[in-house]
């Protein structure tokens, strides 16, 4: 077999040596079917399945199959898969208050989601690989456009208010940059629904059969939240539905942790042990706790003069703080050099260490805790 994938399409681990399916003799792909002129050029293809040791994932080693000249799909053609499509995109518009909000669907096809979409007072556009399917698309008046979706893909008209895309992911051969490039075109907050094959289905009827080469994942309820959580989605629901044979997800994008107010704390925080520090200028300062944020801060010059560490792990006294070099002695180092000031850095055994100053050493200066930025005074000499 040429072009064979060796690692996973999710977790990346390497696929193991040996499938749990083999199936040399099947038809090439699911939608053709060759005229009486095609007879001799038709050849069949093979299968392996593998079940990745690191996240599950049930899957086969083969690459994609091309769509670009497919025109529409089966469902196309059933009443009660219509009927079912029609009621799900109703429900998910009306749901979600997507009417008049702009609403992408991933893997167009011929545009049916996007009638319905239409239909229940969404903005639709699509996108789909196929020319053919976008041009019938464009023909019954949808707006689409041929197209793949990657993590550096824009598509027009983003940020998009939601998402949906059914009959797709199974498809996918990178999960997570399709994935992630769905999420690039939302907004946050934006809701999405997405729908794929299950495996249990297989496994529950023994229709070995129903492996394709079309398909390169075959999710359960488990692997499907994991390939929409590693891709940056939160899973607000996920079932099995259509008489257990699809999975169904609900899903978010979640708004960004406001990491850029890191920097604004780091400075913060620097005004305020310097201000600390120059308040109690002259005096001997010490901090209880040789915790890694004290060495962190020590050793980034952010508390200047300092004269010991105290520390309660015997492992650490007699010691020094790496890069800043601060002796860490033991609070019995308080009684024969007593510090003028206490700044404790040592969040998790905060109230710990202040009963401890408080009561047993019975500390008469200075004594202060840091909290986050903040420098917040206890008992004052």
């Amino acid at each position: 077999m040429t072009d064979t994938i060796t690692a996973c399409r999710l977790c990346g681990t390497p696929l193991p040596a040996l499938p749990i399916l083999h199936m040399a003799h099947i038809p090439s792909r699911i939608q053709y079917f060759p005229t009486k002129d095609d007879l001799a050029q038709d050849r069949a293809a093979d299968l392996q399945v593998y079940e990745c040791s690191g996240c599950g994932l049930v899957q086969l080693n083969t690459p994609p199959v091309v769509y670009a000249e497919g025109a529409t799909s089966t469902t196309a053609y059933s009443a009660g898969m219509m009927s079912y499509r029609q009621a799900q995109i109703a429900d998910f518009v009306s749901t979600n208050r997507l009417q008049g909000k702009r609403v992408l669907d991933v893997g167009c096809g011929d545009g049916h989601l996007l009638k319905f979409l239409e239909e229940a007072g969404a903005k639709a556009f699509g996108i789909d690989a196929s020319q053919k399917a976008v041009d019938l698309a464009r023909e019954r008046g949808l707006n689409a456009r041929v197209g793949y979706v990657t993590r550096n893909t824009q598509v027009e008209d983003h940020l998009f208010d939601a998402f949906v895309s059914t009959d797709v992911l199974e498809h996918v051969p990178d999960l997570k940059d399709f994935l992630q490039g769905i999420c690039a075109n939302l907004r946050e907050g934006a809701v999405g629904l997405i729908e794929s094959h299950t495996i249990d289905k297989i496994l529950e009827t023994q229709r070995f059969y129903d492996f394709v080469l079309d398909h390169l994942s075959y999710f359960t309820l488990r692997t499907m939240r994991l390939s929409l959580e590693l891709s940056g989605f939160e899973v607000l629901h996920i079932e099995r539905n259509r008489d257990g044979e699809n999975i169904t997800a609900i899903v978010r994008k979640p708004p960004a942790a406001p990491l850029e107010t890191i920097r604004d704390h780091h400075d913060i925080l620097q005004a305020n042990l310097s201000q600390f520090r120059e308040q109690h200028a002259g005096k001997q300062l010490a901090i209880w706790g040789a915790s890694f944020q004290t060495l962190t801060l020590l050793a980034l010059g952010m508390i200047p003069d300092v004269a010991f560490i105290i520390d309660s792990a015997p492992y650490k006294q007699g010691k020094y703080s790496p890069v800043s070099h601060i002796p860490i002695v033991s609070p019995a180092h308080l009684e024969s050099e007593p510090a003028e000031v206490v700044l404790i850095i040592a969040s998790r055994y905060e109230s710990e260490i202040i009963e401890q100053i408080q009561n047993q050493v019975r500390f008469k200066g200075t004594l202060a805790t840091l909290q986050g930025a903040d420098i917040r005074v206890l008992q004052q000499a």
